[in-house]
């Protein structure tokens, strides 16, 4: 039985060392190929990410819209954060119909090129802030 236990372990303990190193090797990979989301800079010591998924995690800031007040800014997605009537959601890089008294559950997510202006009739929503290039 101790011998079987010790086989376990080091098979478990050779396991956390194989994916240790397959995760170094995965973002070498990835700056390899000229596709980094993320890099390391070994003159400074630190690992760095793309701006797509700063964009993707909210990094660049959001506005947390309450009310009926107007928010404006550039925005490229609005998530709900309680049910809500969306008022008026202009998006300057879309085309069809405008998009106005929208019922909208929580959870729900819009995304936009450029989205400048939402006002909600009712809820409470998010609206993530998209990079503005100079």
């Amino acid at each position: 039985m101790k011998i079987i236990i010790i086989a376990m372990l080091l098979l478990i303990c050779s396991a956390v060392a194989f994916a240790q190193v397959d995760a170094t090797n995965a973002i070498s990979s990835v700056k390899e190929k000229d596709q980094t989301q993320i890099y390391y800079d070994a003159a400074q010591d630190a690992y760095y990410v793309d701006d797509g998924t700063i964009l993707a995690f909210g990094g660049y800031g959001s506005t947390l819209i309450t009310g009926t007040t107007t928010a404006v800014g550039n925005y490229f997605a609005l998530q709900i954060l309680s049910a809500a009537v969306v008022d008026s959601l202009v998006d300057t890089g879309r085309d069809g119909d405008a998009l106005s008294s929208l019922n909208l559950a929580a959870g729900t997510i819009i995304y936009g090129q450029n989205i400048t202006r939402i006002k909600l009739a009712s809820g409470i929503a998010i609206a993530y802030k998209r990079k503005v290039l100079p």
